[in-house]
């Protein structure tokens, strides 16, 4: 029965984390994430930070996860390595270690966030800016929902585009380095998390600074000026006059008459 039970182990292991690319997490600064890896349930396990430094973050133990002494306040014990509220320095290189080997690693990238507040209707500028350099093709990407939503090429070429017509640029992005997104028209749906990308040419991507742009969009609220007032009841009044000319209010009294 040991046996088997190793056998089945090291098939979950081989299958789950022998993946060749590193899983990459990025989170906003302040928001909470789960570790995308984890240790099979029966077999015991470490989670290390091993990038920009080593430090162990939790052990695993009968399928549950506990945090180190100084995670406590972040981790709670969880079947999976969830982090409650990112910090700064949790960004680096997280190795997990099962059953004494080391079998996964995921990357964690922790950004800043500029947010900004817009009501329906109005313009918005999402913040983000990189020192590029006359002479040389950059390339700005922002990026929704995991999706671009503009690129732009300094260059020129097939690279420009953009999902909305309502997204822009500054038309001297590049000799400025003002790599903001512009918004006319904000809807509801364009409430979320944005995050901004630059390459230049022949090099790897960037972040830009800030790498990330919460906006929210609120309801725009009716314009009391427009709106219509509520019809007011008039009761139905009978009228008379008398003999000096004045205007007499009928009253109406209903005799009940008992008869015995």
């Amino acid at each position: 029965m040991e046996l088997l039970q190793l056998l089945l182990s090291a098939l979950f292991l081989g299958g789950v984390f022998s993946e060749g690319s590193i899983p990459y997490v990025k989170v906003i600064l302040g928001d909470s994430f789960t570790l995308p890896r984890n240790c099979p349930t029966d077999v015991e396990g470490k989670l290390r930070q091993t990038e920009p430094q080593s430090r162990d973050v939790a052990s695993h133990r009968h399928g549950v996860w506990t945090p180190e002494e100084s995670f406590r306040d972040r981790i709670s014990p969880n079947s999976s390595v969830v982090f409650n509220r990112s910090v700064y320095t949790d960004s680096g290189v997280y190795a997990f270690v099962c059953g004494g080997r080391e079998v996964s690693a995921v990357q964690v990238d922790v950004v800043v966030v500029s947010e900004s507040s817009v009501t329906e209707g109005d313009e918005a500028s999402l913040s983000c800016y990189h020192a590029t350099t006359a002479g040389t093709c950059w390339s700005v990407r922002w990026v929704k929902d995991g999706k671009d939503v503009l690129r732009r090429d300094s260059c020129g070429g097939n690279s420009n585009w953009t999902a909305d017509d309502r997204l822009s640029l500054s038309a001297d992005w590049f000799s400025h380095g003002d790599l903001s997104l512009n918004l006319q028209r904000a809807r509801r749906e364009d409430q979320g998390d944005y995050f901004c990308y630059i390459q230049k040419e022949g090099r790897g991507e960037q972040r830009g600074t800030p790498a990330a742009a919460r906006l929210k969009v609120s309801e725009s609220s009716p314009d009391p000026t427009t709106s219509t007032p509520p019809p007011t009841s008039v009761s139905p009044t009978q009228t008379t006059s008398d003999a000096n000319g004045q205007t007499l209010v009928a009253v109406c009294i209903t005799a009940v008459v008992f008869l015995v």
